[in-house]
């Protein structure tokens, strides 16, 4: 049992500028580039750059969004009668991997056999995943790794390695977009009792949203609200946190970009 791929999805970027992508060709396991980008430059650059270091190319032909992305390289590995007690690792395309992770991975896989493993992420504000996350599903960060239980745990997609067991009866949530993707899913393996172990690897994310343009920011947030919507969708409690949760986001993009007419947009 080890890991055996890498899911890696990128949207309207070269891959060679793919922090992650650069960081895992050189560690042991297949990389399955799930290409979402519009632009015709960057899937043609893309499917020919990833084909020559010999991985995988698989275009989605358009934005379809993570999750059809995630359940099309799942369903590929599974078409070609891959062992399911192996293990696959989720990444963003902006992650800072350490040359050493998946060697770390399969060591702690080879000790503890646990479905799922989370490393521990960092972003300049401190430890972005794993996180904690209330059975109403309100997330937050945590201080320190010894917040967590099993009823609270949560993480991010990158660096997240999952049994292939896990999907013989799972896919991930196509009603969804792009935000509270990976939420959502450790919201349902929580829901199974699959056991999560956290592995003290440490990557660094980084994201884009601070540089985003006032129009790209606006994009973004009509996405949030719409997987917001699906993931708080569980009664009367989940509602309010929605409502809590966009209010927060919807001010804080009012003060950074000094324009109350998202108001209006997001209706």
């Amino acid at each position: 049992m080890f890991i055996k791929y890498g899911i890696l999805v990128i949207y309207n970027k070269k891959i060679s500028e793919s922090r992650s992508y650069r960081s895992l060709l050189s560690q042991d396991l297949t990389l399955i580039v799930v290409d979402n980008s519009t632009e015709r430059q960057f899937v043609d650059f893309n499917q020919s750059t990833v084909k020559q270091n010999h991985q995988i190319y698989i275009t989605m032909e358009g934005n379809k969004g993570l999750p059809k992305a995630y359940n099309k390289a799942i369903d590929w590995i599974f078409s070609h009668k891959e062992d399911p007690n192996n293990y696959v690792v989720l990444l963003d395309d902006d992650t800072n991997i350490p040359s050493d992770f998946v060697k770390k991975m399969n060591e702690e896989i080879k000790k503890s056999l646990k479905p799922i493993y989370l490393p521990v992420v960092k972003d300049s504000l401190g430890i972005l995943s794993p996180s904690k996350m209330s059975k109403h599903g309100y997330c937050h960060r945590i201080q320190k790794i010894e917040e967590l239980t099993p009823q609270n745990i949560c993480g991010i997609n990158s660096g997240m390695v999952i049994q292939l067991l896990i999907f013989r009866d799972y896919r991930y949530d196509q009603r969804m977009f792009l935000d509270y993707v990976d939420h959502s899913f450790m919201r349902d393996m929580r829901n199974k009792n699959i056991k999560i172990q956290v592995v003290d690897t440490v990557l660094e994310q980084s994201f884009s949203a601070v540089t985003d343009s006032k129009s790209s920011a606006r994009k973004r947030l009509r996405i949030l609200k719409k997987d917001l919507n699906c993931f708080y969708d569980q009664g009367f409690i989940s509602r309010i946190i929605y409502h809590y949760v966009m209010i927060r986001r919807i001010f804080r993009h009012i003060v950074y970009y000094k324009d109350i007419s998202i108001l209006w947009a997001l209706k």
